[in-house]
This record gives C-alpha cells, structure tokens and sequence, in this order.
C-alpha cells in the first residue's frame, strides 16, 4: 500500500505534502527506493543542503555523484529551474570527479549561484506534490529494492 495515498487525500497544501512524504521516507537507504522515492529524496536533499549552506556545502557533503544523479531527478520531476541552476553549479566545478575545498574564484561563482538559487520565484512544493501524486503508488514498496509486492 502507498504511504503517500492516505497523505495525498488529507493534505491539499503542497508543502505539507512534500514534507510528510520525505518524512515517511526517513532514513531508507537511497538504494532501497523506487526511482520515484529517490527522485523526490534526492531533490529534498538538494534543496536542504543549499538552503542551509549553499552549493559549496551541499558538494561538500554529498561529492558530486548524488548531484549528478539529482540533476536528472530535477528534470523528471519537471524543476527546470532548480536543474539549470544544478547545471551551472557542476559546470563550474568542471571535470574534477572530487570536491575539495574550492579555489576564491570558484567559492564566488557558486555563491551567485547561491544567491540565484534562493531567488527562484516558482517554490519547488507544487511540482513536487504533483509528481508524488502523478506516481503515487510507487511511494510504498521500500525494502524491496523496488520490486513491487503485489498486494
């Protein structure tokens, strides 16, 4: 059974829709998801690590694969802005396979992404909500690995 089901016919409020879902999500392994958990777990942790710190921590404590793959979690949610912003914040880096501490020059290039970033008009929740709802019963099936259990 999906856990978001119930949460989506409660709640109407975007927010308090994303935040119940990720909260029903707690500490499941990022492997143990469906693609539809991981995306919206992955765009969550996003948002919080920039929120809190910026590009520069969010690198610094998630390296760049989890950026990488939240990049395309960012598009198929459809947050294109939060994606470009990605984008550019992995192209500023260039190819380097590692974050370490960051050169002046490029701290000052993620911090204008930063500041881009908390300017984005369009909140990420309505999108969001919608593709919780648009993919509802994959919210629900965590510790398989994905594999649907029939019912």
């Amino acid at each position: 059974m999906s856990y978001a089901k119930p949460i989506l016919e409660k709640e109407s409020d975007p927010f308090e829709i994303c935040f119940q879902v990720v909260n029903m999500m707690g500490g499941v392994d990022l492997d143990a998801m469906t693609e539809p958990e991981r995306n919206v777990a992955l765009a969550d942790r996003m948002w919080g690590q920039i929120n809190n710190g910026g590009y520069e921590q969010y690198f610094f404590n998630d390296g760049l694969e989890y950026p990488k793959e939240c990049l395309n979690a960012l598009n198929t949610i459809g947050l294109p802005r939060s994606a470009a912003l990605l984008k550019e914040a992995l192209e500023v880096l260039g190819d380097t396979t590692e974050y370490t501490i960051a050169s002046d020059e490029i701290r000052a290039a993620l911090s204008d992404l930063d500041d881009r970033f908390y300017r984005i008009e369009d909140e990420p929740f309505p999108q969001t909500a919608a593709y919780i709802r648009a993919n509802v019963d994959a919210f629900g099936w965590q510790g398989d690995n994905g594999q649907n259990k029939a019912e």
